[in-house]
């Protein structure tokens, strides 16, 4: 038995230990990409940075809204999110949730940007389970992962 609780909390410490992002000084960030938000993104504040594999997560406000933003080192924003309300969200998107969902209540709205593209990254709630979807501007649910 002690030893089965041994090997657990050794994997639990591993797998913990082997978490990739890591939090960085906006310093320690190439120019490159700093500047590259800067130039896209006028007037944010509060940024956190990490370090992803070979890319960079940015979490910052601008006008009191909360956005991510992934880069890579060339600075270049591969995509990006902010938060918005459920008010906001289209007419085909509230009717596909509604007829795909219809005892849900939406619980998180974020606008995503992928290639030049916007689809509404939603978090619904339902029976005490969140289901997690991505939908386009027609209503329609979406292959692209879900971006916590």
């Amino acid at each position: 038995m002690f030893k089965k609780t041994l090997l657990l909390i050794t994997i639990a410490l591993i797998s913990f230990a082997c978490e990739s992002d890591i939090d960085i000084d906006e310093n320690q960030v190439p120019s490159v990409v700093v500047n590259a938000l800067k130039v896209s993104f006028l007037n944010t504040t509060d940024r956190e940075w990490e370090k992803s594999d070979e890319f960079f997560i940015v979490e910052f406000e601008k006008e009191d809204v909360d956005y991510t933003a992934k880069l890579n080192s060339k600075g270049e924003i591969l995509k990006y999110k902010y938060e918005v309300n459920n008010e906001q969200l289209p007419e085909a998107v509230k009717k596909s949730i509604s007829l795909t969902h219809p005892d849900a209540e939406i619980d998180d709205v974020e606008l995503l940007f992928i290639d030049n593209k916007e689809y509404y990254q939603i978090e619904i709630e339902k029976s005490f389970k969140d289901l997690k979807k991505v939908i386009d501007l027609k209503g329609q649910v979406t292959n692209i992962s879900y971006w916590d």
